[in-house]
């Protein structure tokens, strides 16, 4: 429904106003009292910011594109964007619903529309969401497609689309007869996926079965039928829908997780320390040890991606087990493959360079915690990424960062967060001075 949502960080201050000018190439903020824009802390004054106009600069009050904020939390800030010397009434649209459609000459007809601008979306959200109406994806009262809502939140909703005079209603009476079929294993014959060990499960009965069908009822065709030439495989058993992944080719789970566990793309963290270090690192690099950087993902537990496995909990790896359940942290790497190095003989030889992230692992043995913790040296007031993976969820892999206050945490992959590179000094390297904190770090001798 918005044009944006986003986290906003609690360190940081932006400009607001409650008006704009466009001046034909940038909108500048202004207030209508003739006061000065100044910067704010969005995080401690969240609440007084709805209604205004921020460009989410920390350094400008002035942009080419200026966002009304149509409403607030104390991490997420919900917007409308204005563009190319847009007002809020070019944006701030009427979005139309109802509970009846008619269809006719190719066009559905929303009957008797309820109407709210898009900026009060924020605060009437839940008159919507799973409450059995209709909307067409540009909000007004006809349209070729009709969207069904099922949910909704207070930055978008999800729908079902459809088409050719279908409605929710009649899509619902079709169903009643419909059982799709799933399989605990699959066999492959060179074309065709066939479902092996199978129950039926009505598809309108998937809120009751999805606990049993997520206890090793994993391969589907989503079909009434047993055989399909790409299968999907069920890893997560949501409440209201399956989450799933398509294999193809003779693929079965098994396959896909080794495939899954390659390192065959660099990501964008290593790129950027490569890319440092290379640029201030290289001269010191016979100092430093190609010792082993662990990105440990053996398992904690697959749960729903082995065909046997529960589908109905998340998939977590060792160090989230180590973090909140053993509580003790272990620096060994089981698994070659996770062994990061520049060399092939103590690892898997994939690095350019001697330089990685600090594991989970390595923070709790220096003081990280399930808990605040501003005492140990690696607390920095900020929040960073850590090497080391945590969980895949319904949706999202997550990974190990360490917060602002010190934390232990996890969160999305997609969330963005600083790194620290580190390096390994190699044994026999000798310090010159120094006491190792940050106002006195240690230099060394450098022969």
């Amino acid at each position: 429904m918005f044009d944006k949502s986003g986290y906003i960080y609690s360190t940081n201050s932006y400009y607001f106003g409650d008006t704009i000018t466009w001046d034909g190439t940038n909108y500048a903020l202004s207030n209508s009292d003739g006061s000065e824009v100044v910067q704010t802390n969005y995080r401690e004054n969240y609440n007084n910011f709805k209604g205004k106009y921020s460009c989410f600069s920390t350094t400008a009050s002035t942009c080419t594109t200026v966002y009304y904020i149509a409403g607030t939390t104390s991490s997420y800030v919900y917007i409308l964007a204005l563009r190319n010397g847009q007002l809020l009434e070019n944006v701030n649209t009427e979005w139309n619903f109802g509970k009846t459609v008619t269809y006719e000459n190719g066009q559905y007809t929303i009957v008797e529309p309820e109407t709210i601008n898009k900026a009060d979306w924020y605060t009437k959200y839940s008159t919507y969401s799973n409450k059995g109406y209709y909307t067409c994806s540009d909000g007004s009262t006809s349209c070729a497609e009709i969207n069904y809502i099922i949910s909704a939140n207070n930055a978008y909703m999800t729908n079902v689309k459809m088409s050719n005079g279908e409605t929710y209603e009649s899509l619902y009476e079709q169903a009643k007869n419909v059982k799709w079929i799933y399989g605990n294993d699959i066999v492959w014959d060179g074309t065709n996926y066939t479902l092996t060990n199978t129950i039926e499960s009505n598809i309108l009965n998937w809120s009751s079965d999805r606990t049993n069908l997520g206890k090793g009822y994993h391969y589907t065709c989503f079909t009434t039928g047993d055989s399909c030439s790409s299968v999907y495989y069920v890893y997560y058993s949501g409440t209201s829908s399956p989450y799933y992944i398509t294999l193809k080719n003779g693929t079965t789970i098994d396959k896909a997780m080794e495939e899954m566990q390659t390192n065959t793309t660099n990501s964008t963290i290593k790129t950027t320390i490569d890319k440092w270090y290379g640029e201030n690192m290289t001269e010191y690099t016979t100092y430093l040890e190609d010792t082993v950087w662990c990105n440990d993902r053996s398992m904690g537990n697959s749960n729903g991606w082995t065909k046997d496995g529960n589908a109905n909990n998340y998939l977590y790896y060792s160090p989230k087990e180590r973090r909140d359940t053993t509580r003790k942290p272990d620096i060994n790497c089981s698994n070659k493959n996770d062994a990061f190095t520049v060399s092939e003989e103590n690892g898997n030889g994939a690095l350019t360079y001697p330089v990685a992230l600090l594991t989970s692992d390595e923070i709790m043995l220096a003081g990280g915690q399930t808990s605040s913790n501003n005492s140990y040296y690696l607390y920095t007031n900020q929040y960073w990424w850590s090497l080391s993976p945590s969980n895949f969820d319904y949706y999202y892999a997550n990974g190990f960062y360490v917060s602002m206050d010190g934390y232990l945490s996890l969160n999305s992959v997609y969330s963005s967060y600083g790194v620290r590179p580190s390096v390994s000094l190699k044994p026999g390297i000798r310090t010159a001075e120094g006491d190792g904190t940050a106002e006195d770090p240690y230099t060394i001798l450098i022969d």
